[in-house]
């Protein structure tokens, strides 16, 4: 439970010194945290909103709508992280469904055993050609399951499980290269990584992203081998798909705390640009677990409620399709409330041990800036000057 200490300490003048000694000590950890703490770059920031315009402007992940809602046809046949009831995934979203082929990840080596791709039915991305969005979480069975767990947390909610659209693309890209109808696979594999792009999941651009490579190989070894003729439409390469990556990383570190409100609020406004509202949603299934520390300072401790303000601004300002997130943000509660009743056994031990060191005074916040400062240079990667992200 939550106490605020009295300041009523009549006569314990000693006790009134060391709880002063201790706030302020406090406050200088909780600003070395924060001071240690990676953020971007000077001029970093609009050289990561250059980036965004331009890999939008190229036409990666082109073709988002708001008509047609690819969740009546997905949300059925995927999996989830976390269990959902009433789902009834697709072949190719069973465990191991392509596990002979995973022996073959080596650049693009997949596209040589027609053996293993020329009999599997992926006519799934012809169909998914028709929606020009997904909106998975305000359909079921995603919705029901937050109707059913409105006090779960963004970080321990259920989300698609994307990983099969890798090889679901790979396959298709395979069966175009072997059968001679490669530029249409190649515009259907485009079309899939918009789609899972439009789910406004940082785990999903970044599945996106590994989507657009896997076309990217093949594209650029037909071409060489003469199977197709070079399209002036396809304008991009292996090096603007990195340049994707990072900066959709560096976009979620706009929302959990690594630039100034103004700049948030002003990328929230784009939500054209790939990342951004994936971003917000990021910003807040990160900021939610501590949001209750952070807005609340006690007596001398450091004011670490900016990352709330700017969120409440971005989400505000910002036009995306996040109700997940927004329904999140509504309820301030919702971080402490989490930490203190999760039912998951994994994270149980250690989310009362966080629960505990969240409710010392003098000792919560130099925690949560700690906290800050361990993620923020996971998201920033070059924007901050911290290594690349390697991962795909």
């Amino acid at each position: 439970m939550r106490t605020r200490y009295s300041m009523v300490l009549t006569g314990l003048t000693a006790g009134v010194l060391l709880v002063s000694a201790a706030g302020l000590s406090a406050r200088l950890l909780t600003t070395a945290a924060l001071d240690n703490a990676s953020r971007f770059a000077p001029g970093a920031e609009q050289r990561l909103l250059s980036d965004l315009e331009r890999v939008h402007d190229l036409g990666l992940l082109a073709g988002e709508g708001a008509a047609q809602d690819a969740a009546l046809v997905l949300n059925r046949l995927v999996q989830s992280d976390a269990p959902v009831d009433g789902m009834t995934p697709a072949w190719w979203a069973q465990p191991k469904a392509f596990v002979e082929l995973e022996a073959y990840k080596a650049e693009t080596s997949w596209l040589d055993h027609p053996e293993l791709t020329s009999s599997l039915d992926v006519s799934i991305l012809k169909q998914l050609q028709a929606y020009d969005h997904w909106a998975w979480e305000a359909s079921d069975p995603f919705r029901s399951h937050f109707e059913a767990h409105p006090n779960e947390l963004a970080v321990s909610s259920p989300i698609p499980n994307y990983l099969p659209f890798q090889w679901l693309a790979k396959v298709r890209l395979a069966q175009g290269y072997a059968n001679g109808d490669l530029p249409t696979a190649l515009a259907e594999v485009e079309h899939l990584a918009m789609l899972i792009e439009s789910s406004h999941t940082l785990v999903g651009t970044m599945v996106a992203k590994a989507v657009l490579t896997a076309e990217q190989k093949a594209y650029d070894r037909a071409v060489t081998e003469g199977k197709i003729a070079a399209d002036p439409r396809h304008r991009w390469t292996s090096a603007d798909l990195e340049a994707l990556k990072h900066a959709a990383f560096a976009a979620s570190a706009v929302f959990v705390g690594g630039t100034s409100g103004l700049f948030a609020t002003q990328l929230a406004q784009r939500p054209e640009l790939p990342g951004v509202c994936a971003g917000i949603a990021e910003g807040v299934t990160m900021t939610a677990m501590t949001r209750d520390v952070i807005a609340s300072p006690w007596p001398l401790e450091a004011d670490l409620s900016g990352p709330v303000t700017t969120l409440t601004q971005a989400l505000s300002a910002s036009p995306c399709a996040i109700p997940r997130a927004r329904s999140i943000w509504s309820r301030p509660e919702l971080g402490q409330l989490w930490r203190s009743s999760t039912g998951d056994a994994q994270l149980g031990e250690t989310l009362a041990h966080i629960d505990y060191l969240m409710q010392i005074p003098y000792v919560r916040q130099p925690f949560a800036a700690r906290l800050q400062s361990t993620l923020l240079p996971n998201y920033l990667g070059p924007y901050g000057g911290a290594p690349p992200i390697t991962q795909e």
